[in-house]
């Protein structure tokens, strides 16, 4: 915590239990059946009556409501005062936005998420304290870009995937720990760790262990690190020198 403190995070304190979706798109669709894997409550808000009518037999567990999900009168009709997040996904990015506005000016401390078509938009809307803001084209040429990255790392490196997170502020960056890496068998305490670098967690044969002071990486292990330093190309480059 101290990590991502310095870093300037802000650590989400409020636990979501019951989430607005406005649009049963693809995207809608997607995020509902993992937020109810997870135990969320999920309202779905679409216009469309076929398309709403499959997502109830297909999301069985979810709330699916016909109406427009970017109405003012329908949205506080279906509790979004009430709600901890909302995520505004229909086709016209205007909407959304504005959606996302009234609905933080009702709501202090909801969680909005808006998705915007046109990536020109991004930066423009950011200031606006919209909350959280997804571009689907963004998303697809960083993940286009991580790929490609880590496929040119990997290269003897042990760089299995990288993800850009928190805005791009920070990596997230999966090692394969090789027999030849400086870190094998040494205590995590006594690993002088660069300031920049926290080790999330240790994946050994499927085991996921929190890394503590008196474990040790061991070959075969894959290691997720999270760095605000973007320049990584081998595991042994998180130790200071």
């Amino acid at each position: 915590m101290i990590f991502f403190r310095e870093a300037g995070f802000k650590r989400q304190k409020r636990k979501i239990r019951k989430v607005i979706v406005s649009g049963g798109g693809k995207t809608g669709y997607y995020l509902a059946k993992q937020l109810l894997a997870q135990q969320i409550r999920v309202l779905i808000i679409e216009q469309n009556p076929a398309v709403s009518h499959t997502l109830a037999e297909m999301l069985p567990e979810a709330e699916i409501v016909i109406g427009d999900g970017t109405s003012q009168s329908v949205l506080l009709e279906n509790g979004i005062e009430q709600a901890d997040a909302f995520c505004c996904l229909t086709g016209i990015d205007e909407e959304n936005i504005l959606t996302s506005l009234y609905c933080k000016h009702i709501s202090k401390t909801i969680k909005t998420v808006t998705k915007i078509n046109r990536t020109e938009l991004v930066p423009v809307v950011k200031p606006l304290g919209i909350g959280s803001v997804v571009s689907p084209k963004l998303i697809a040429a960083d993940r286009v870009v991580s790929y490609v990255r880590a496929v040119q790392n990997g290269v003897g490196s042990g760089v299995l995937t990288m993800y850009r997170i928190v805005d791009n502020q920070a990596e997230a960056i999966e090692f394969q720990v090789s027999q030849n890496s400086k870190l094998v068998d040494v205590q995590i305490k006594d690993l002088l760790l660069r300031s920049d670098v926290i080790l999330a967690c240790i994946n050994r044969r499927g085991r996921i262990i929190s890394p503590r002071g008196n474990d040790t990486l061991k070959v075969g292990d894959t290691v997720i690190v999270v760095t605000t330093y973007n320049g990584f190309d081998v595991l042994d480059d998180i130790i200071r020198g």
